[in-house]
């Protein structure tokens, strides 16, 4: 055994010296973006510890909304498509909740509002991350999940066959009402102009869009989506770069349509980013009515940054306002009315 201690030794201080090489410069490289993009706070940035175990609280202190992204790893092919139960899933006041999609394995077990996760397969999810729990609720398809849920004052445990079911980002909810989920870029903004189109674009009918589990998305696909109901060259928000660059007007583009039908928008505690400019920019030009909840108050896009380790970082790279210089960070979109929600989630 010593003799092999002797040999191992020096290969485990090589391996030991460059995971500790590539943590260096993974630190230097996330330092630099920190500093780029939040000058103001290069005193914090400096003392920061930002080796692996402490890199994403961290970057908390500085960006609320920053994240490391860890280099993807390899995964069963079924992982590549995954099943799972049809359903959103968020934290609300340090609780797990589910949002079902229409059509999905919670819905089809009679589950259409919104539920409070309490446990998978019998196990608690109070401490869980995200990532944990996301990896639980998927699995392969036509295998089972029970879960334990609680709507209201009342407890249920359905066990649901996972299904592969990806959600379109625009939904038909009956009647004129539409559901965006997200801002995808390429997609969300031809998907909203088709259904528009199918229902009629009736000048005098309302038409109902429900943001209400809408997290954001991709910025210019919401300004795009906003540009649909105003004139063309539409100021729609300024943009302001925290890396010190040159603030630009984004405008409406005169190559889309201009429908005129009244707007209603639902929103609510869990509509964020994307999803705020683009109730946002209808609200400040008089053209939507919100109805609901205060929304979240992210009024800042990110991007993602490649490190030498072949993480990502995630970070706030432009910050987001209306016209007129006023914005939503912090402080959320104040509805023009209360609504009682919907029959769905």
């Amino acid at each position: 055994m010593r003799i092999a201690w002797r040999w191992m030794a020096p290969w485990c201080l090589m391996v030991s010296v460059a995971l500790a090489g590539g943590e260096d410069k993974r630190a230097e490289a996330a330092r630099a973006l920190l500093l780029r993009f939040h000058a103001d706070k290069a005193g914090c940035i400096e003392a920061l510890k930002l080796d692996a175990a402490h890199l994403d609280n961290a970057l908390r202190c500085v960006d609320r909304y920053a994240r490391w992204l860890r280099p993807a790893q390899r995964e069963p092919a079924w992982k590549s498509a995954p099943a799972g139960i049809g359903a959103d899933l968020f934290q609300r006041e340090g609780s797990w909740w589910l949002a079902p999609w229409r059509g999905g394995a919670l819905e089809r077990a009679g589950v259409h509002r919104h539920a409070r996760l309490l446990a998978i397969d019998g196990e608690k999810v109070a401490g869980l991350s995200r990532d944990e729990l996301a990896a639980r609720l998927r699995g392969a398809p036509d295998s089972v999940v029970c879960l334990e849920l609680r709507i209201d004052r009342d407890t249920r445990s359905p066990c649901l066959l996972r299904l592969r079911l990806a959600p379109r980002p625009v939904e038909w909810l009956g009647g004129r009402s539409l559901r965006i989920r997200r801002f995808r870029s390429h997609e969300t903004r031809i998907l909203l102009q088709r259904m528009i189109e199918e229902l009629g674009p009736d000048a005098d009918k309302p038409l109902r869009i429900d943001l209400r589990d809408n997290p954001g998305g991709d910025l210019h696909e919401a300004l795009d989506c906003a540009a649909l109901f105003l004139p063309p060259e539409t100021p729609l928000a300024r943009l302001h770069p925290l890396d010190g660059g040159a603030d630009s007007m984004a405008r409406a583009p005169a190559a889309l349509p201009s429908y005129r039908m009244p707007l209603w928008i639902e929103v609510g505690k869990d509509t964020a980013s994307a999803a705020e400019i683009f109730a946002g920019v209808l609200q400040y030009h008089h053209r939507a009515r919100l109805l609901g909840k205060k929304t979240f108050g992210k009024c800042v896009s990110q991007a993602d940054f490649p490190l030498p380790d072949g993480s990502r970082l995630r970070l706030s790279n432009l910050a987001v306002r209306f016209p007129d210089g006023g914005g939503c960070e912090g402080r959320g979109l104040t509805p023009d009315a209360a609504a009682e929600p919907s029959a769905t989630p």
